[in-house]
C-alpha cells in the first residue's frame, strides 16, 4: 500500500475555466509545480486527477485535466491534497538551530581558529557570533552562505570569511 503526505487543500472555484484555488503548506510549494498527477481525498481514499496546469501566482490555482469548467471543477473543492510520499524530495540533513552552538570554535578557511563563541546575537535577519579574537570581541555573521561545516563531535564550525572582516 502507497504512502501519501497530504500537502494542502483545495478551496473554492477560481475564474470560469475550472480553475480551484488551493492552499498549501509552504514546504511543498516548490514540490506542487513539478507534480503532474495530485491526490484528492474522497470518501477516504485517494484519487489521480492529471493537472493541466498550474498557476503559482497568489493564490496559487490549478485546472486539472477532464475538469476545465467551474461545474466539473466544483466537485474537487473543499478536499485535501495528497502526493505520495515517495516524491517527496528527501533532505540530506535536518536543519540545525544556530542559537544552540554557544561554546563552538568558529575556524576559518584562511585564517585557522578564531575562537570560541561566547554568545549568539540575534539581530534583524541575521544571528551574529560574539567571539574573542586577538584580546578583543568581534561578530561574526552566522550565515548559511559563509558555513562550509559543522562539526558536532569536535564542537567546530568551519566558515569562509570575507577578507578584511577579522581587521574590522
Amino acid at each position: 500500500m502507497k504512502d501519501y503526505t497530504k500537502i494542502g487543500y483545495t478551496k473554492k472555484l477560481y475564474g470560469i475555466k475550472g480553475g480551484v484555488r488551493v492552499v498549501v503548506e509552504e514546504a511543498y510549494q516548490d514540490v506542487l509545480l513539478d507534480c503532474k498527477v495530485l491526490f484528492l481525498n474522497q470518501d477516504g481514499r485517494k484519487i489521480p486527477y492529471f493537472v493541466d496546469k498550474i498557476i503559482d501566482a497568489a493564490p496559487f490555482r490549478i485546472i486539472f485535466e477532464d475538469h476545465q469548467d467551474r461545474n466539473a471543477a466544483q466537485a474537487l473543492t473543499g478536499k485535501e491534497i495528497y502526493i505520495p510520499t515517495d516524491q517527496l524530495p528527501t533532505s540530506p540533513t535536518p536543519s540545525l538551530d544556530l542559537t544552540t552552538l554557544e561554546g563552538f570554535t568558529l575556524s576559518d578557511s584562511e585564517v585557522g581558529p578564531i575562537g570560541a563563541i561566547k554568545e549568539i546575537q540575534e539581530f534583524p535577519q541575521q544571528l551574529m557570533a560574539l567571539v574573542s579574537y586577538q584580546e578583543k570581541d568581534i561578530l561574526i555573521p552566522l550565515h548559511e552562505n559563509l558555513i562550509s561545516e559543522i562539526e558536532m563531535d569536535s564542537q567546530t564550525i568551519f566558515i569562509s570569511l570575507p577578507d578584511g572582516l577579522l581587521e574590522l
